[in-house]
């Protein structure tokens, strides 16, 4: 394997575990992935399921929140990162695709419909129905590597973790961005976006991998002419969050590389840019491979 030239322009932090590594049996080390939220930004991070699929890696354990929980139980299901790609630009290539497919998950009855947009809310089981690629797994049994996602308990002021059950509705759960989308019940609590209590949750691989790779695409609010919109502030508001959560779990060893992809200027629903995201993230890719091959380097250096 040869290692990456090309580093992204958001960078990356190392965790010197990758330089302390010593022999141990078997061919290399094991791998956790955990990607996070970010709404559109979090597209971005397709570069690096594509970057262990063609190093031949697949990662022992995969957790993810909202986009980044979809992306990651994707690549667990099995599906390639490059087939995923060609799906995201085929369904998300401009707002007219990507009305046409609201409006065709949108809820039975005008009447219905008519009530959830007004509101502003949309179903979010229903949308991810019309997005997700044919094929897609209805258990977390089901799926080729463990796979965990987050959500938050609206109510009961806590993470909850799902990796059992239905992977439809823990999907929904974790990505319940409000105010688009209406909360989830699931198993007799309200949920909503798991982004708002752990935004990239590399934590729930602690134990279940020797190198631990971490996506961060929350990014920081890009400027506007005139000001932020009203939304806008609300979705800034919550990356600065997400950011200061980030900035509190960080501890040593814990993850092993940290990835930001240059997801400035991005904002969460510019889904219709998802071409023109890809193309600006595209480092991202050399930089896990970098990581990947540095852990195998390291892996069967011997010990001093």
């Amino acid at each position: 394997m040869q290692n990456g030239d090309h580093c992204p322009k958001g960078g990356s932090a190392l965790n010197p575990i990758l330089a302390s590594m010593a022999d141990t049996a078997g061919d290399g080390p094991s791998f956790g992935l955990a990607l996070g939220c970010g709404g559109a930004r979090s597209l971005a991070q397709l570069h690096a399921i594509e970057a262990f699929d063609e190093m031949g890696v697949r990662p022992a354990a995969i957790s993810g929140t909202s986009m980044g929980g979809i992306l990651g139980v994707s690549m667990a299901a099995g599906f390639k990162g490059a087939d995923l790609r060609a799906h995201a630009l085929r369904t998300l290539g401009g707002q007219a695709r990507i009305l046409a497919r609201l409006w065709r998950s949108r809820p039975k009855g005008m009447k219905q419909t008519l009530r959830g947009f007004r509101v502003g809310q949309l179903d979010i089981e229903g949308v991810l129905d019309a997005f997700l690629p044919a094929g897609f797994p209805e258990d977390f049994g089901d799926l080729q590597v463990p796979a965990q996602v987050v959500a938050t308990d609206y109510y009961g002021d806590q993470e909850i973790v799902i990796g059992e059950g239905s992977v439809r509705k823990a999907l929904a759960a974790t990505a319940c961005m409000p105010p688009v989308f209406l909360p989830v019940v699931r198993d007799g609590r309200l949920l909503i976006d798991g982004g708002l209590r752990n935004p990239v949750p590399f934590d729930l691989l602690e134990g279940k991998a020797d190198v631990i790779v971490a996506v961060d695409a929350t990014g920081t609010p890009a400027r506007q002419k005139g000001g932020p919109k009203p939304m806008e502030t609300m979705y800034g508001a919550s990356q600065h969050m997400q950011r200061a959560i980030m900035q509190a779990k960080m501890r040593p060893g814990l993850p092993t590389a940290l990835l930001t992809p240059a997801i400035g200027g991005y904002r969460s629903l510019d889904f219709g840019r998802t071409a023109e995201i890809l193309e600006a993230t595209k480092g991202l890719k050399d930089e896990v491979k970098r990581v990947v091959d540095a852990a195998f380097e390291n892996w069967r250096r011997p010990a001093a």
